[in-house]
Formats: C-alpha cells, sequence, structure tokens
C-alpha cells in the first residue's frame, strides 16, 4: 500500500489524476491521466 500513496502523491505533486478502473472480482486497474501541457504552457509528453 505504501508504493500506491507515493504514486498518488506523485500525480497531486505534477498535476495528473489517478482512477481505479478495475473490474469486479478480475482485479485492480489504475489509469493514470497526464495534461498535454504543463501550467507554463509547454508540452508534458510527445508521441512519435
Amino acid at each position: 500500500m505504501r508504493v500506491l500513496y507515493l504514486i498518488k502523491k506523485l500525480c497531486e505533486t505534477y498535476g495528473w489524476e489517478i482512477k481505479e478502473t478495475g473490474e469486479l472480482e478480475k482485479g485492480a486497474q489504475f489509469t493514470i491521466t497526464t495534461p498535454e501541457q504543463s501550467e507554463h504552457g509547454k508540452t508534458n509528453y510527445e508521441i512519435s
């Protein structure tokens, strides 16, 4: 559980969103969403 807590704090720090998206009796699944641009208008990532 400590690792999940650290990931949650990391997401909060960077303005990312984490959601539990698993299905009952199929296991846990987490989705992390990052904004396309930072608060300074710079692109956070680029997919080639």
